[in-house]
């Protein structure tokens, strides 16, 4: 494994989905064995880092979504 310096590659937030450009952090031969990305995504270690109304929002879908069908 190897971490790459954050100079070297380039995140591109705008697009749907997000592009991660690793051309300048790996070469052609390196990638050819692969490419394993591990990131951190969420907004933390406990519910109160979630924005509140995006908690609500979970709750409500999940209270919809086991409501039996009529």
């Amino acid at each position: 494994a190897v971490v790459l310096d954050p100079q070297s590659w380039k995140l591109d937030r705008k697009g749907r989905p997000a592009l991660l450009d690793l051309r300048k952090a790996i070469s052609a031969a390196d990638a050819s064995n692969g490419l394993e990305v591990d990131f951190t995504a969420g907004f933390g270690a406990v519910p109160e880092n979630v924005p509140a109304g995006l908690r609500r929002a979970v709750l409500l879908l999940a209270a919809h979504f086991r409501e039996p069908d009529q």
